[in-house]
């Protein structure tokens, strides 16, 4: 019974450990978690898939099939202000976690930033979008094909495998 019981906590121990979240996401999901207006969920990579096409984005679908795990937060801009965080101090903490910064846009009003943290297929995404009244945090594990998401002759292709 011991040894069946042991066996149990690690193999639970190394499945959460293959999926749980980086350490700057963790930070921000305890600093946030419960307070009002602050929504938080996780999804897998299949499922994520499985909306991408029902909605006909095939071109997204097959960019994305290496994704494991997706995780969002939205936090109302005056929850950092209450708990005297700033957006700015989490992406500090995003480059001592050894997030790199990958580009970075603003969008009417909206500030976009894109990082990577490289760890060959096991990569982890985190994309930050500042709005004027929330901060929506995602991060993505696993391995996401760029050249299928910026090549407009791929695009084109998928489109024309549907129809």
């Amino acid at each position: 019974m011991k040894k069946t019981t042991t066996l149990l906590f690690a193999w639970i121990l190394i499945s959460t450990l293959g999926y749980g979240q980086s350490d700057s996401y963790q930070i921000l999901k305890d600093n946030f978690t419960g307070r009002p207006d602050v929504h938080s969920f996780s999804v897998n990579g299949f499922f994520c898939r499985m909306i991408l096409g029902m909605t006909d984005e095939w071109e997204f679908k097959e960019a994305i099939k290496d994704v494991q795990h997706v995780r969002i937060m939205t936090i109302p801009t005056e929850q950092f202000e209450a708990r005297g965080l700033s957006v700015n101090g989490f992406k500090r903490l995003l480059k001592k976690d050894s997030f790199e910064e990958l580009a970075s846009v603003r969008d009417n009003g909206d500030h976009i930033t894109f990082y990577l943290q490289a760890n060959g297929n096991k990569n982890r995404y985190m994309i930050v979008v500042q709005e004027p009244d929330e901060v929506v945090v995602i991060e993505m594990k696993g391995y996401i094909d760029a050249n299928l998401l910026l090549a407009p002759d791929k695009t084109l292709s998928f489109q024309n495998r549907k129809g």
